[in-house]
């Protein structure tokens, strides 16, 4: 399932060793564990009470933790190789990072419950996607904190761009245990009468509240398209969704800048 090299300070990990050009991919807290202050950068902070790698059997191999690793984030997906045509199964871990940023945010969700705004920043290449993808999933089955209802009626991701959102449906459904769990909100007729075969008004309004009516699990849009959902969002206050946006887009003096 996963291959991990440790030494008293850091530790890395790979899915497979299939192969020569086998990566192994850092493990580690980082210096400050995440926080929001200095110090930054790679490796492990100091451990008063022992190694700097001690967490990995304290915190991560623990029965608890590894059961959950195995139930909600490993996964082995298949992939088509596109000049060859075949199919070849790929094993997904997560990194500690992925790992313990969406167990946060489950968390935090769950004690807290519906309205908290959060931000996870990813640096390039660290596997983004497949944090969503996990968090996605897994605010599907979210309960309240008494354990009786979903916290969340529907997952609503956004993207920046087409080419994000057909990536991220796409890893989701590889992932998913279920199928048919994505509804991509398109405002194409064929769409809408999927989901209401009466309807004879096609925009994407329309879809995002046929979408949230029939309980769609997890919904994905563009950033265009986010208008239309939180119009439909405010004319459905019933309705108790989380919204993931996978990139925050700033608009000052007629540029797109990143924010």
């Amino acid at each position: 399932m996963v291959h991990f090299a440790a030494d008293t300070t850091q530790v890395y990990m790979a899915g497979s060793l299939a192969n020569k050009s086998t990566a192994f991919f850092p493990f580690n807290k980082g210096l400050n564990e995440g926080k929001p202050f200095k110090p930054f950068g790679a490796g492990n902070p100091v451990n008063p009470n022992g190694m700097k790698t001690a967490y990995l059997w304290e915190e991560v191999l623990t029965k608890s933790s590894l059961s959950n690793i195995i139930e909600k984030f490993a996964t082995l997906i298949e992939e088509k190789d596109k000049k060859t045509g075949k199919i070849k199964r790929k094993q997904i871990f997560p990194r500690y990072h992925q790992f313990t940023s969406v167990k946060q945010l489950l968390h935090d969700s769950k004690r807290n419950g519906v309205g908290g705004r959060y931000l996870i920043q990813h640096s390039a290449g660290s596997g983004k996607s497949n944090s969503i993808t996990w968090l996605v999933l897994q605010l599907v089955s979210l309960y309240d904190k008494s354990n009786t209802s979903p916290l969340f009626d529907s997952i609503i991701m956004v993207t920046y761009r087409k080419v994000l959102d057909e990536q991220l449906r796409k890893n989701i459904k590889a992932f998913a245990q279920v199928k048919k769990v994505v509804e991509a909100i398109t405002g194409e007729a064929r769409d809408i009468k999927a989901l209401d075969p009466e309807e004879d008004s096609f925009t994407k309004t329309t879809h995002m509240r046929l979408a949230l009516a029939n309980n769609k699990k997890i919904i994905t849009c563009t950033v265009q398209t986010f208008p239309f959902v939180l119009k439909t969002v405010q004319d459905m206050s019933s309705k108790k969704g989380a919204i993931v946006i996978e990139e925050h887009i700033a608009v000052k003096a007629g540029k797109r800048l990143p924010a």
